[in-house]
Formats: structure tokens, sequence, C-alpha cells
């Protein structure tokens, strides 16, 4: 972490290991690119950096979250991955500030599909995150944290984000399971944010979107339209 070492990772396949597949550690200008993370203990890809290029990955089946940026990190672009079946989440970022999450296929998380939270420094601001698609997120067989991990995306004390463009379905294991998730989009603390226009067709079990309130000026949320799942 003493310099900017710009490492490549490209045409990898990374299996069974006992903590993250791949874990980048104040690391800046990487590029991550049609690799494969699957079936390890930790993250498929944990990251604490800046200035990176994440495409075209599988990140399935690990045991906790499929792409985690705990740390200080910004300024990463997330396109056209396959995030499925990892155990507490598809995407998890903390702190996190000038990303481009785009063309995302996430699919059966634990928990949320995409989670913004802030870190012990700040909370998460300046994302584009659109023509994503979130699927049966909050597998419940898994556990959860709280009732709100029981939801496609939750964006909690953030500034300057878009959510908009994404489509949101709600469903099981492959054909038998329990139907997830409870909710769509839960949003809590935003400010100068944008959450319009994304579709949720059978999209949750109990409500589209749960506004908790507490925002600061120049909030939209609005025009996330869909339906429920009746069981």
């Amino acid at each position: 972490g003493k310099h900017e070492d710009t490492p490549r990772i490209d045409t990898c396949r990374v299996e069974f290991f006992s903590g993250d597949g791949i874990h980048l550690e104040r690391i800046w200008c990487f590029v991550v690119r049609h690799s494969h993370s699957f079936c390890n203990q930790g993250c498929g890809f944990g990251i604490r950096g800046w200035d990176g290029c994440i495409l075209d990955n599988w990140f399935s089946g690990n045991g906790q979250v499929g792409i985690a940026a705990y740390d200080e990190n910004a300024s990463n672009t997330i396109t056209g991955n396959r995030i499925e079946w990892n155990k507490e989440g598809g995407i998890v970022i903390k702190g996190g500030a000038q990303y481009n999450i785009t063309g995302n296929y996430i699919d059966r998380s634990g928990h949320c599909g995409i989670l913004l939270l802030p870190n012990q420094i700040r909370g998460c601001h300046t994302m584009a995150i659109t023509g994503n698609v979130i699927f049966r997120s909050g597998k419940p067989e898994w556990g959860r944290n709280d009732e709100y991990d029981n939801a496609h995306v939750r964006i909690e004390d953030a500034q300057g984000i878009v959510f908009t463009g994404n489509a949101l379905n709600s469903g099981r294991d492959d054909g038998a399971g329990v139907y997830s998730p409870d909710y769509g989009i839960v949003v809590k603390g935003l400010e100068s944010s944008v959450i319009r226009n994304n579709v949720q067709h059978l999209g949750a079990l109990k409500q589209l979107v749960v506004d908790l309130g507490e925002h600061k000026e120049g909030v939209i949320v609005q025009d996330n339209v869909g339906t429920l799942r009746k069981l």
C-alpha cells in the first residue's frame, strides 16, 4: 500500500479459500476482469482501495458478500458482473464515493442485493446505480441482522445517489424454497438523491418502497412502479 501497485487480475479462477477469494488492501488503479471467485468462506471480492474497474466477473456462492468495500474506498466502476448466492449480500459498500454500478445481475443474496451504509468516517456519496437486475434477495434460510436485511436494496445516510432504471423481482430457490424478499427498496437519511423509475414487477412480498424518512434537502423517491407477489 505504499505506492500505486496497479494490479491486474484477468481470467483467473479462485475457489474454496478460507477467507476472501480476492482481497485488495489499500490499492489504487486496479482491474479485476473476466474472473471467477466461487465458494470462498469470506467474500468473493474484498476491496480497500480506489480507482478500480471490476468488469464481467462471476462472484457466487461465497460465505459472506459478493463484492464488499468496508474501509476507505472510492472511484470504482462495477459493470457486467454476475453476483449470486452470496450469504451476506450481493454488493455491500460502506462509506464509498464516486461509484458507477451498472448492468450487473445480482441473484439470491442472503441479505440485500445492494447495501449502502456509512462506515466510521462518512456515508456513501456520489454514486450512479442503473440498469441492474436484482432477483430474489434476502434468502431467509441464511438469517438476517434486522428486518430490512430482507430487501433488494437498502440505502441509508447517503448523499448524491442516483438509483434509477433497475429491475427488481422476488423469487425462491430454483423450483422450491421460501419466496423473498419482503421489501423492495429501503431508504433513510438521504440528501441530494434520486430513487426513481425503477420497476418491481412481483418485486416483493410486503412493501415495494420503505421510506424511513430523516432525509435532508433535494430528495426524490417516486415512480418506482410494480406489484407485490401474492402467495
